[in-house]
């Protein structure tokens, strides 16, 4: 942020990817799009390992493999941004779906006791 005697503003300074060699031939939109996906994974990484659960008596041997999942899962997803070929969608949405359920899980671990794993409850 600067400050001017007769205004103030914000100078936006676009970040690229720092380290385009390790992408190879993946270029433009892509490589833009993996680089925005790696800046959000390192980011997240912090916050996932940060969250409690809201139960008095939280099965640590419940949440900690989920949390887990998710960051591996996370990393995948990033990485297949990266192919040089592109990302097979079937895979990403794959991945995605893994990683949704275990936050569901993460969010009711609840569900994990009572047996039910990924189904939803009656």
């Amino acid at each position: 942020m600067r400050d001017r005697k007769t205004s103030t503003g914000l100078v936006w300074r676009p970040r690229g990817c720092t380290n385009e060699s390790a992408l190879g031939a993946v270029t433009g939109a892509q490589a833009m799009i993996y680089c925005r996906a790696r800046d959000v994974l390192i980011r997240s990484q912090p916050l996932l390992d940060s969250l409690r659960s809201w139960h008095v008596d939280p099965d640590r041997d419940d949440i900690d493999p989920l949390r887990e999942i998710v960051h591996s899962q996370l990393d995948e997803f990033v990485s297949e941004l990266s192919r040089q070929s592109g990302p097979r969608i079937v895979r990403a949405e794959l991945v995605l779906d893994l990683i949704q359920q275990a936050l569901g899980l993460l969010s009711e671990p609840s569900r994990i006791r009572n047996g039910r794993g990924g189904a939803e409850p009656d």
